[in-house]
């Protein structure tokens, strides 16, 4: 968890973002499998999915950089 910290320290994401995220995607995830509060967890999920793209991923580019993989695949999830 420490490495994921840093990770959206170094991105310029506050720190409690991670462990608001790591909460979101174990619980919703069991949620999910369960089969419970389907739409809210996808919604969440799709908020993460967007963020990812938008913070991260937007300057490799949709197929990606030759250095770094693009936002294909997350937008396809």
């Amino acid at each position: 968890m420490s490495n994921t910290v840093g990770f959206f320290d170094f991105m310029g994401i506050p720190r409690f973002m991670a462990y608001v995220v790591a909460v979101i995607e174990l619980i919703g995830g069991l949620a999910l499998v369960l089969g419970l509060g389907t739409r809210i967890v996808s919604a969440l999920f799709a908020i993460i999915m967007l963020g990812a793209i938008f913070i991260v991923k937007i300057p490799a580019g949709f197929l990606g950089d030759g250095q770094s993989a693009g936002y294909e695949l997350d937008l396809t999830y």
